[in-house]
């Protein structure tokens, strides 16, 4: 890999989540560092990302696109409503 692929996805991370992520590395005595470097050996050693991404199905696409835009989502008031169309 030529040293300027490396970085032609490149983009900042999010300021808040870097703030986030040294709180618990903090609380855990690890460095970002090290931290990603266990990431990366995680990767080598298992030849995959250490958790699960997949790609949706069709169902699974429409389902997040409807929520998106709310459409075909039901909205309720109250417990009891949710409670009385879950038991229909």
């Amino acid at each position: 890999m030529s040293t300027n692929s490396q970085f032609e996805n490149f983009r900042p991370l999010d300021a808040q989540l870097i703030k986030d992520v040294e709180k618990v590395l903090s609380k855990l005595n690890i460095s970002q560092t090290l931290a990603i470097e266990l990431y990366y050996n995680e990767i080598a050693r298992t030849g995959k990302l250490p958790f699960n991404i997949e790609i949706p199905d069709e169902q699974t696409l429409k389902a997040i696109q409807d929520a998106e835009s709310k459409k075909n989502c039901k909205s309720f008031n109250n417990i009891e409503s949710l409670m009385d169309d879950l038991n229909d």
